[in-house]
């Protein structure tokens, strides 16, 4: 009788082992090329030649959320809450130009032709339930000086 409680207990303990996370890279990459090809000036670095200071330009973006089927045979999300044909949110998916057109766009609107010392952040929620590691972006940080260059 002790055998077979303590073959229960361990397949109690092994059926609810939480499966280790795979690494995950994250590759955020600004490209700057199409706006130095319009003549807009970006650089992380502070600009040496002539130039008239315009001010400070920050901006914050907050992903939505959109709805998603679970259409898969399997739970894509490898998650006992979401089943096949069922309906879920996900935070929608920013690409780093569409962050970069909305800080360009403000910096043009305060009539610059450039930006420097350019820095841009992604923050992160992190948050953990019944032994499982989630991770979200909370947002995206864009920031910079814009200037407007002397020719």
């Amino acid at each position: 009788m002790k055998k077979i409680f303590y073959v229960i207990i361990l397949s109690l303990l092994v059926g609810c082992a939480v499966m280790p996370r795979p690494r995950e890279v994250l590759h955020f990459n600004y490209d700057f090329r199409e706006y130095s090809e319009q003549g807009f000036f970006i650089s992380p670095n502070p600009y040496i030649g002539e130039y008239k200071p315009l001010g400070l330009i920050k901006i914050e973006v907050f992903p939505g959320q959109v709805k998603e089927l679970n259409n898969e045979s399997e739970n894509k999300l490898d998650t006992p809450y979401i089943s096949k044909n069922s309906t879920f949110y996900v935070d929608e998916e920013i690409r780093t130009d569409e962050l970069l057109d909305i800080l360009v766009k403000q910096a043009k609107n305060m009539g610059a032709n450039g930006i420097v010392n350019f820095k841009a952040y992604e923050d992160f929620i992190v948050s953990f339930h019944k032994g499982v590691k989630y991770s979200r972006f909370e947002k995206y940080r864009l920031e910079g000086f814009a200037i407007f260059r002397n020719n």
